[in-house]
C-alpha cells in the first residue's frame, strides 16, 4: 500500500501528466472528459517514463496512479474554471 501512495505522490508531480490533466480539465465542458483526460495523462506520463528509460517495464500500479493524479489536476483545474465562470 506504502507503494501505492508513493507512485501517486510522484506522479502528483510528474510534468507530462499534470500538464494534460490541467489543460484537458480547463478545456472540458463535460464532466466525463475528465475520465478520457485522466487516461491520457496516465498513458502519456507512462510513455515519457518508456522512452526516458528504455528498459523500464509497464507497471498496472505506477498507470494508475498516474491516471489517478492527471484525474486530481484535470478536477482542479475543471473546478477553478466552473468557479470563475459563476463569480461572473
Amino acid at each position: 500500500m506504502e507503494t501505492l501512495a508513493v507512485g501517486f505522490l510522484v506522479k502528483l508531480f510528474d510534468i507530462p501528466g499534470a500538464v494534460i490533466g490541467l489543460s484537458g480539465g480547463w478545456l472540458s465542458k463535460r464532466w466525463w472528459h475528465l475520465a478520457l483526460t485522466a487516461l491520457i495523462g496516465g498513458s502519456a506520463g507512462e510513455a515519457f517514463l518508456y522512452f526516458v528509460r528504455g528498459t523500464r517495464d509497464f507497471d498496472p500500479t505506477v498507470w494508475l496512479a498516474g491516471v489517478a493524479a492527471s484525474f486530481v489536476w484535470a478536477m482542479l483545474s475543471f473546478t477553478v474554471k466552473r468557479v470563475l465562470q459563476r463569480a461572473k
